[in-house]
């Protein structure tokens, strides 16, 4: 699990109910052959849009962290975005 609390402030002001998910969770894990690392998470928009979203801000706080935790993945195995496996 991993996050960052004004982070959290930032979402948490739009909907409590999106704190049923915070922090995100991230699985690193080394592959059976020790040849690299595959990152497994689910996309928090995935997970924290409520219905009813008046104006959408909720989704537009998730969405952009949705963008930061994928640019962490990328980071930690150094792919190009569209390489990084997430589960949405």
């Amino acid at each position: 699990m991993i996050g960052n609390p004004l982070i959290a402030q930032t979402i948490l002001r739009h909907d409590l109910r999106a704190g049923l998910h915070i922090p995100p969770r991230l699985l690193i894990q080394e592959k059976a052959d020790g040849k690299g690392t595959v990152v497994m998470y689910q996309l928090p928009s995935s997970v924290m849009v409520i219905p009813n979203d008046e104006g959408g801000e909720l989704r537009k706080a998730v969405e952009s962290l949705d963008k930061k935790l994928e640019a962490l993945a990328k980071n930690i195995i150094g792919m190009e975005l569209g390489q990084v496996l997430n589960y949405s």
